[in-house]
């Protein structure tokens, strides 16, 4: 019979000095220099809701300026409710470009971020910035001209077309607003912090909120300025949101990424590229608000009452 082997004993594991070096497999990889310390740290699924909680609520939050000024604006009868509701399918095409400018600086900004090249990060905030505002003055000085027309081509009732006219032509004096307010919620939200932009445009929705009742049907020292003046309310919300994302930046300091310097030397490439990598997003969004003002043209026969309910 074949003898047994006793067992030998058991490897002993090997001392640091004996195992050398750790090969490349073993070493976790680090970020890059300059990256955003720690945002994925900790399991996936509660950085995700961390990050994307808030921006849900952000969506959420954009929505009730017009709803807010629909419900104040409701008590000025159904041709006001009309105004509003069929500037409501013009607007989106300002909020889609605006938007558009934002998912290019989002997706640049924050590519560099995680690369590491915080200096190219700061570079295409600032570039995204001079963008935003160069066509959110654009859309002002064109969208004014062509808010009276816009009503007469839909064939809304008479007694809407110039309360329409009125809040539309007002809303789009605020459009470099509402693109600068959506460039730094993009810069913010790029670096992964959803929380800041979300407490702006919450106080900018409750200034809005406020100010509506009293800019409308003239409470206190304000005039009674009707449509027009939800528009104004709506106008002020936005600088007030400008002014406190400029005020959390300035705060931040270098841990902001932008570089002042740069937005005094406009790109018009880097510009481009930008609004290049958010057209879709404003072509979707074109889309859609020419499918409602056509259907508002449809509606309109039945009369303002059906319209002020679209």
């Amino acid at each position: 019979t074949p003898s047994r082997r006793s067992p030998g004993p058991e490897p002993r594991p090997l001392s640091l000095t004996e195992a050398g070096p750790p090969t490349e497999a073993q070493v976790p990889e680090a970020p890059p220099a300059g990256a955003v310390p720690g945002l994925l740290a900790g399991p996936l699924l509660p950085v995700i809701l961390r990050i994307a909680g808030p921006v849900l609520a952000l969506e959420a939050l954009h929505t009730t300026y017009h709803l807010v000024s629909l419900f104040w604006v409701g008590r000025l009868g159904a041709a006001a409710s009309a105004a509003l509701t069929t500037s409501l399918f013009a607007t989106w095409i300002l909020t889609s470009l605006a938007e558009s400018v934002g998912i290019g600086i989002l997706a640049q900004v924050a590519r560099a971020l995680g690369a590491g090249e915080r200096e190219r990060a700061r570079a295409a905030a600032a570039q995204g910035l001079l963008a935003a505002l160069a066509l959110g003055c654009a859309f002002a000085t064109a969208g004014r001209s062509l808010a009276g027309p816009l009503f007469v081509l839909l064939g809304v009732p008479a007694e809407v077309a110039p309360l329409g006219a009125a809040y539309l032509g007002t809303l789009l004096i605020g459009a470099p607003l509402i693109f600068l307010m959506t460039a730094n919620e993009a810069i913010w939200r790029s670096t992964g912090d959803t929380m800041k932009p979300l407490g702006v445009i919450g106080a900018s929705t409750v200034v809005n909120a406020a100010l509506d009742p009293f800019l409308i049907f003239g409470l206190g020292p304000f005039p009674a300025l009707g449509v027009a003046g939800a528009a104004w309310g709506t106008i002020i919300a936005w600088a007030i949101a400008v002014a406190l994302f400029a005020l959390l930046a300035r705060r931040a300091g270098a841990r902001f990424p932008l570089a002042p310097r740069a937005l005094l030397r406009p790109d018009p490439r880097a510009m481009l590229r930008t609004v290049r990598i958010g057209l879709p997003r404003f072509l979707i969004g074109s889309l859609f608000s020419s499918v409602y003002m056509a259907l508002s043209g449809l509606v309109a026969r039945f009369g303002t009452a059906a319209l002020a309910v679209l």
